[in-house]
């Protein structure tokens, strides 16, 4: 499979992780701790799937520990926001506002990586912009800007994190990375402040078995990101990935019930999806 198949694979994993995400992060009672506890699981899949499928794990330069540190501060603070996140934004409203987190490593890609700055990128990248200001706009007007301090925080982290996995996920095998990238900062967001005992069981009751099955989804969809990284332009995969929003957005609305400026969010829609055809 080549960089193309992956990225379209993670389009499809996004698009369920985004609808099932917002359904438990409303459910939660806890964010922060069902955060740590989906991440750990995440991480521990991962890692089993290392160990049975074992790669060789060489020990990393100080340049590539470096960044690996970095990565996983970035994962850990998007992390820390994500569920608090979800569970207060509708998930048609994150999901374009999360655009912005794509842009970062398209531009760092063609500024750092040397990745070549074509027409048709810059094209789609403008049309993506246009997007997410048709939603963020009517939010200005009615003056909720502080509700989208942690989404853009959230998205920020986000595309520092990928930009920061394309250039040190080459240096792992990707089960590895991936248990190092879920389970640390898991871990880290469990532990500042501790859980307590009784918040672990409430949250454990209240997702049941979606939680394993949101972080298998999701451990998925990362791993195959991170291999559409390895074979292709992260410029090329971030626009491709990015476009799962159409999917969800739509499900969102279908299925969420998430009607409030429709026809921004069908506009925005029909935006991206002719950024893609650009692409193609």
């Amino acid at each position: 499979m080549n960089w193309f198949g992956f990225a379209i694979a993670t389009v499809i994993l996004n698009t369920i992780y985004s609808i099932l995400s917002r359904v438990l992060s409303v459910r939660s009672c806890d964010p922060r701790v069902f955060t740590a506890l989906y991440n750990m699981t995440g991480g521990l899949m991962a890692l089993g799937l290392w160990l049975v499928y074992p790669e060789p794990l060489k020990i990393p330069d100080f340049r590539t520990g470096a960044i690996t540190l970095l990565a996983i501060l970035s994962w850990t603070l998007f992390s820390r926001l994500e569920f608090i996140t979800r569970k207060k934004v509708e998930a048609s409203v994150l999901t374009i506002v999360m655009r912005i987190g794509y842009a970062i490593p398209f531009a760092a890609a063609i500024i750092f990586f040397g990745e070549p700055l074509t027409n048709s990128k810059i094209a789609a990248m403008g049309i993506i912009v246009c997007a997410n200001w048709l939603i963020i706009s009517a939010r200005f007007r009615k003056s909720e800007v502080e509700s989208f301090r942690r989404p853009l925080m959230m998205a920020g982290a986000l595309g520092l994190g990928w930009t920061l996995d394309k250039v040190a996920t080459a240096h792992y095998p990707t089960q590895f990375y991936t248990f190092l990238m879920f389970f640390i900062p898991g871990l880290v967001n469990g532990l500042t402040p501790p859980m307590t005992l009784r918040t672990v069981r409430l949250e454990l009751a209240t997702a049941s078995w979606n939680m394993p099955l949101l972080a298998l989804i999701n451990i998925a969809s990362y791993m195959l990101l991170m291999k559409a990284f390895i074979f292709g332009e992260a410029s090329s995969v971030v626009l491709v990935s990015s476009t799962y929003y159409v999917f969800a957005v739509v499900a969102a609305v279908i299925l969420l019930k998430e009607t409030t400026h429709l026809w921004r969010k069908i506009l925005a829609g029909i935006l991206v999806f002719s950024a893609v055809i650009i692409l193609t």
